[in-house]
């Protein structure tokens, strides 16, 4: 065998040269047919789409009448979706509209109840002209496949081009490699240094998404915050999410500037290293950029982990090199428990892999290796322990609250996806499994290096698929990356398997992309990284405009006088009026926002906050749910808690004030009976004078248990009956639920949650009956015996 690389045949005889002309001719015209349909039916598809802005606004009537309740909107073409107006704006709705439809109406709702009525700016006086209006916008617009989609168009192009080059390599792409290799690496060093920098565009919005992003650089601020605070990310996690443009920004753009370097480093370790690196680089950069691309700054960090292992046990026979890289691991290791949770656990269980090999193949350079990583990942988490937690044990508190945070986000907030883009990751996951055997089988010492990238691809499959909506292209963005990676490491004889694991996943990510995100493509993301360099300053610019203009019409200063720089927290999630409103004595809720607070630790967590002198002397509170969710529900120690110990001072339609009473009460409650039931059945909530409370009983089945560990875990529904007849239906967290919550009055939103501080006879909303179902679990997730007790306030 030749000391060139083969691309194709892997050591075997067959050569381009040797293939009847009627078979390349015909490959090439599959090809070329194939991605033609391909690029056709996508233009076709999308070329009639179009995106319209309507904006609704409705008289204070109306809205006093109807404030939280869920609308029906129909669209011909598109049937009938459902959405609460609070979850889209204060007072109106806001939302893009496909042009093709061709009428819009909202149930019960009539002219006289809006004052404004816009698309795209123009304004319409009734709902009779949105039709015409409708149809005259269309002619404005263009394509939404032109408009929005350029990269893909212009990858999509290229594609059959690719597609023939790639299946004749063993003459075109060799050549090339060998002809052009110098300049085509300078280029790709280039594109992929510009497409590894992240940050340049941070967020300077006012919405809940944009909260948490700007309590994590708040609470940087802030010494030995992460002793009372946590989240998804640590400490440092505003590396990976800069909010605004400052200091905190340039550190987020000097981090991803130095990820970015240390990928290229350890490429240029690679190269010097690999005598057939150029060859494999030739492939490895042309399928990226036009594939994929990473689409998070914590991904490319993961990628980094990773790359620095598979390196590792490549060149563990090199002194040197074994020493530095190490160390580098370690510290990635040790740093990314104080960037986010994900990011840690990937790092410590590819560790442990590597560790393993290790063990099997030097008992010695095991040993050193553990003393090296172990050293190094110890005085990380000095430095960090010292930085910002109070000692060890509050440190230790943290991590533990943490690995809360996953365990009840994989369980409460697990939405299921389309059931085609599970099977696309599935395949993927398969050809790479298929990949570890054939490793196993031929290539001993390989099959650790390909086991290396196992930790990342699952937790990758696990971030993206839990919730499986836009985190979907999470998984899709950075499998290709890993699989990449092991085609740059294959032996001559796993090549061909490897490669073909490489262009499977690079290709099952290009189709999601494609239909999903195309903004992520390489070829529009790296010239919007460019583009976002030279015109950085107006952009800046520009970005902050628009955030001041969005604070001055969020404000309300009317209780800036009542606040006076007076402690104060946010629920359950808004934070950011913190900074709309700059009250000097915004104190975080110790899980920043309650929709996360999943287990039963985390809501006890949250509600020690509201006692002792430390609890706020204010608390500004909105009605706000996801999923299908019910708020008061959601968290029952913590609305006890807030419920017992303040009372309302000031509220509008959306948003209320309370105030601290004095002293401190503790929620007591005394047994008035108890219940068991199946899923389905018609549970009578008992008569009581007294506000009537529950605990429910129900754990996941081991199959559940395991369920939730390979994919997502579950949680069942509730379906409640009002004493008016109406029934609501809410996703629940039984974990939570275990502490006593309020069942008799179960209030659906803001002026309903208020009313709680009235006496029962005078609430309105009881609750006669409740019944459990199963929703979107697995039949098998929970057993079909669901035990409750009944409880009511003790007597004093």
């Amino acid at each position: 065998m030749s000391g060139k690389l083969d691309l194709h045949s892997d050591g075997s005889e067959e050569t381009c040269g040797q293939r009847s002309p009627f078979r390349s001719r015909f490959m090439i015209v599959f090809f070329v047919g194939i991605f033609g349909l391909v690029f056709g039916g996508a233009y076709v598809a999308l070329s009639n789409v179009y995106k319209v802005h309507v904006s609704l606004e409705f008289n204070a009537q109306w809205l006093q009448t109807h404030a939280d309740d869920s609308c029906e909107m129909s669209f011909e073409r598109f049937g009938t979706f459902r959405l609460r107006l609070l979850n889209v704006s204060d007072e109106g709705m806001e939302f893009l509209l496909s042009a093709n439809t061709t009428d819009f109406r909202l149930r019960n709702l009539t002219d006289a109840d809006i004052t404004s009525l816009r698309i795209n700016g123009t304004v319409i006086q009734s709902f009779s002209a949105v039709r015409a209006t409708l149809k005259a916008e269309k002619r404005k617009l263009q394509p939404r496949f032109l408009l929005l989609s350029a990269g893909i168009a212009a990858s999509t192009t290229l594609l059959p081009t690719l597609a023939i080059v790639l299946y004749q390599h063993q003459r075109a792409l060799r050549k090339l490699a060998r002809k052009y290799k110098s300049a085509w690496l300078k280029l790709f060093w280039v594109l992929f240094s510009v497409n590894l920098m992240f940050g340049l565009q941070p967020d300077c919005g006012v919405d809940f998404e944009s909260s948490w992003m700007w309590a994590l650089t708040k609470a940087e601020d802030r010494p030995r915050q992460w002793q009372e605070a946590l989240w998804t990310y640590g400490p440092l996690g505003y590396l990976f999410h800069p909010y605004g443009y400052g200091s905190h920004f340039y550190r987020a753009l000097l981090f991803s500037a130095a990820v970015a370097l240390l990928i290229l480093g350890l490429f240029a370790v690679y190269v010097r290293t690999h005598s057939e690196a150029r060859e494999k680089l030739a492939v490895f950069g042309l399928l990226w950029l036009f594939f994929f691309a990473f689409s998070s700054s914590e991904w490319t960090y993961n990628f980094l982990i990773l790359f620095a292992a598979v390196l590792l046990w490549t060149l563990q026979e090199q002194r040197a090199y074994f020493f530095g890289l190490s160390v580098l691991l370690a510290g990635l290791s040790g740093l990314a428990l104080f960037l986010k949770f994900n990011a840690a656990t990937i790092g410590l269980t590819t560790a442990a892999v590597l560790s393993a090999g290790l063990w099997f193949r030097s008992f010695k350079r095991f040993a050193a290796f553990m003393l090296l990583y172990g050293s190094t990942y110890g005085a990380v988490l000095l430095l960090g322990i010292r930085a910002w937690f109070a000692g060890l044990p509050s440190f230790l508190n943290w991590c533990r609250l943490s690995s809360e945070i996953a365990r009840g986000y994989n369980t409460a907030l697990g939405h299921p996806g389309n059931v085609i883009f599970t099977l696309l990751a599935l395949t993927g996951i398969s050809v790479y499994i298929r990949l570890i055997f054939r490793a196993r089988k031929e290539e001993p010492r390989h099959f650790f290096l390909t086991s290396l990238a196992g930790p990342f691809v699952f937790i990758a499959f696990k971030h993206g698929f839990v919730r499986a909506d836009m985190h979907m292209q999470y998984y899709f963005s950075s499998c290709p990356f890993a699989m990449g990676l092991l085609y740059l490491f294959s032996p001559p004889n796993l090549i061909r398997t490897a490669r073909n694991c490489f262009v499977a996943n690079a290709l099952l990510g290009a189709i999601f992309l494609w239909i999903y995100f195309p903004s992520t493509f390489i070829v529009k993301s790296t010239l919007s990284n460019l583009q976002s360099v030279v015109c950085f300053e107006s952009r800046r610019l520009a970005a902050l405009a628009r955030q001041e203009d969005a604070f001055h019409q969020k404000a309300f200063a009317d209780w800036n006088a009542t606040i006076d720089g007076k402690s104060i927290q946010v629920l359950p999630s808004d934070m950011i009026y913190g900074e709309i409103n700059h009250w000097p004595g915004w104190k975080p809720n110790p899980v920043f926002q309650l929709y996360v607070a999943c287990t039963s630790a985390l809501d006890n967590f949250s509600a020690d906050s509201f006692y002792g002198s430390n609890a706020p002397r204010f608390v500004m509170l909105k009605y706000f749910t996801v999923d299908h969710r019910n708020m008061f529900l959601d968290t029952p120690a913590t609305w006890n808690a807030v419920l017992l110990n303040y009372s309302v001072l000031q509220n509008d339609l959306h948003k209320a004030l309370l105030t601290r009473k004095s002293g401190d009460a503790i929620p007591s409650f005394e047994h008035i009976g108890a219940s068991s039931s199946h899923f389905g059945e018609l549970i009578k909530v008992p008569d009581s004078k007294d506000y009537v409370y529950a605990r429910l009983i129900l754990e996941p089945t081991l199959m559940g248990r395991l369920w939730s560990i390979l994919y997502r875990g579950a949680v069942p529904d509730i379906v409640l009956t009002f004493q008016d007849g109406a029934e609501k239906r809410y996703r629940i967290v039984p974990e939570t639920l275990s502490t006593p919550f309020l069942i008799s009055e179960v209030p659906n939103n803001l002026a309903e949650m208020l009313d709680l501080e009235l006496p029962k006879h005078a609430v309105p909303f009881h609750v006669v009956s409740l019944r459990f179902v199963n929703g979107a679990s697995p039949f098998f997730y929970y057993p079909n015996r669901i035990e409750i007790e009944w409880l009511r306030p003790a007597r004093r």
